[in-house]
Order: C-alpha cells, then structure tokens, then sequence
C-alpha cells in the first residue's frame, strides 16, 4: 500500500522576482534581471522540499489555479520543478505577486488580492479533497495545510481536513502552517503547529508576552499546548530564538539559537562563496523562508518522528534560503548543514 503526503496550497501565485541594482520611489526603474516563479505557501513549501533532497514523487499539491496565470504556474511547476499536483480550476485568474529585490538590500513583496471562488468552485474543491483523503488504495502518511485559504472556499475546510484524517488515517502526520482555522486546531488531531510569535500572540488574544504572566516565548508555546489539543507547537520569531514544546510528561520545552548569517559569512568561506554583498553589507532575502522552515521540519518528521531535531533542520534551511535573494523556497542543502551545526538550544522542563 503506498504512503501519500499531501501538501495544501490552496492560494498560490504567480511570481515575478525583479532585480534592482537601485530602487529609486517616485521614479522610472528598470530592472537589471528579472525572474518568473512560483508563489504561495504551499508552493515555496513544495520547492523546498526539493531542496532538501525530497523526490518529487514522494509528495503532491492541492492548490487552486485558474487563467492564463493559472497555466503559468501549472507549466513550471512540471517544467522545472517536476512537481506533482491535483488542481483544481476555476474561473477566475490565480492571483499574481511581485518580489522586488533591491541590491542595495531591501526586499519587498507585492501581492494581488487572491479572488473568491464560487459556489461551484468552493464544492467542487470539497469533492476533489475528501475522494483523495477517502481513497481506499492509500495511506497517508502526512498532511502539510500550508497559508490561508482562498476567499469563499468551502466553511471550516481545515477542519473537515483534520477530521477526516483522525476518523480515516489516525497515524498520519497533520502539520498546520496556518492559523486560518481556530476549529482545525481543537480537532485533536493535529500533530504539529508552526506559527511565528506575531501569529501565536494573536491566536492567543494577547499583547505581548508579558500579558501571559510569565515572560517568554516558552510560556506562549505552554499556553498554546493548554488551549489547544496539539502535540507540539513550534514558534519562530525570524532569525531570533525559536522555541519547540511539546506535550509529553513532563511537558519539554526547547529553544533554539540561531546564528546570525553575518557572523557565519565572516568566519565560514564555504557560507561566504554563497553570499552576495554590497557596500560591505550582506545582502539576504527572508520572503519565503517560513515555508522553507515548514518544509524541511515536515518532511524530517515524518522520517524521524524527532520533533527537536526537525525543527533543528527546518531552522537552518530556512536560514540558507535567506541567501538566494532571486527565488523563494530554495537552498543550499550544503549550507544548511553548516548552519545547523551552529545551531545551539537550551531545554526546559515544565509540569
């Protein structure tokens, strides 16, 4: 019986990545190179998970396309990533984003409003999910729900999502990138919450830290645990200290210590040849580099089940893609290695 992995991308993108040697506002710039891409979050997760060595047979994509910038992104998710998908179309343009990469060091994303989709479209992507979740000629081993969902998608789909899995696949790992759906997370069948800081703060209803009556992200990612039946929540706060909990007896509580890319640039040549500078000051573009995380944290789990040393490796491949300033979701395995190996972490142990 063959395991699937299912990653959901249902509001990807068109990109375009245009380079500047240096943006002027309120003038005509003309860009020195420009780069067409793939966007969303499931679909830099899925070019991360290439990156990292992951064979593009091993997973597939739902997404959502429709249009002429539907078809661009179908064509070079084949052509050059040789990404499997399901998709389903609909009548209105899959939206288009524009990465704006100025050498002088400032990265800018713009995005077009993604529009909704219809009655009809909404309940032909329902059937499309529950005939591949219920297909009785596979397992499932793990699902990625990756970003929010489109405008007018079918209600509490993330939810229905997790149910199915936990009534059909109870072994399977559910990994949520999202906090679309509050509902999707009291499903007691998530596996695994990746958010950001800003984003668990707001889950939570708080304004900072300090509102939780213990400083620290360690007690954001407990009270998470206590709010919601998941098993490990996992906060990045870019390239500041990240924290992993999860909920066993005693509840474990790691964080991890990113080292900063300037530092590694001066006094590693291998992470120094990938570098591009300007001025003496390192250039780096951190769009994308959340998926990346999500991708490498995913796909290391389900071999591992080791949530500490998947994260681990997420953290560092999301630092490595902070080098490649003309695509998303992309990486030097290499380097993320090297990264890795710097990588230090403190445990902490909570009743």
């Amino acid at each position: 019986m063959a395991q699937k992995v299912f990653v959901f991308g249902l509001n990807p993108s068109a990109g375009t990545i245009l380079t500047f040697d240096r943006l002027q506002l309120g003038s005509v710039n003309r860009a020195r190179k420009c780069t067409k891409d793939i966007g969303g979050k499931g679909q830099n997760c899925a070019k991360a998970l290439l990156s990292s060595g992951v064979s593009p047979h091993s997973f597939e994509v739902i997404q959502v396309l429709g249009g002429t910038t539907g078809k661009d992104v179908e064509r070079l998710e084949k052509d050059r990533y040789g990404i499997r998908s399901h998709t389903i179309w609909v009548d209105v343009p899959t939206r288009q984003t524009t990465t704006v990469v100025d050498a002088a060091g400032t990265i800018t994303e713009l995005i077009e409003p993604a529009p909704p989709l219809s009655a009809h479209d909404a309940a032909h992507l329902d059937t499309l999910i529950q005939n591949l979740l219920n297909a009785s000629n596979s397992d499932i081993a793990g699902v990625a729900l990756c970003g929010s969902l489109p405008a007018g998608s079918p209600l509490g789909l993330y939810t229905t999502i997790a149910k199915n899995l936990k009534r059909n696949h109870p072994n399977a790992v559910l990994f949520v990138d999202s906090v679309a759906d509050k509902e999707c997370l009291r499903s007691e069948a998530v596996t695994i919450l990746k958010i950001n800081r800003s984003e668990a703060i707001g889950l939570l209803g708080i304004d900072d830290s300090n509102s939780l009556g213990v400083s620290g992200d360690a007690d954001i990612a407990l009270q998470l645990l206590r709010e919601f039946p998941i098993r490990i929540v996992a906060i990045t706060n870019g390239p500041d200290r990240a924290t992993l909990a999860e909920m066993t007896e005693p509840i474990q509580v790691t964080t991890f210590v990113i080292p900063s890319l300037a530092g590694l640039v001066e006094s590693n040549p291998g992470i120094r040849s990938a570098a591009k500078m300007q001025d003496g000051k390192l250039l780096v573009n951190p769009i994308g580099a959340g998926d990346t995380c999500t991708a490498v944290f995913f796909s290391t789990f389900l071999m591992t089940k080791d949530s500490r040393s998947a994260f681990k490796a997420g953290l560092a491949a999301a630092s490595a893609s902070c080098l490649v300033l003309d695509e998303l979701g992309r990486f030097d395995l290499a380097i993320a290695n090297q990264i890795g190996n710097g990588i230090e972490f403190e445990f902490i142990t909570r009743s």
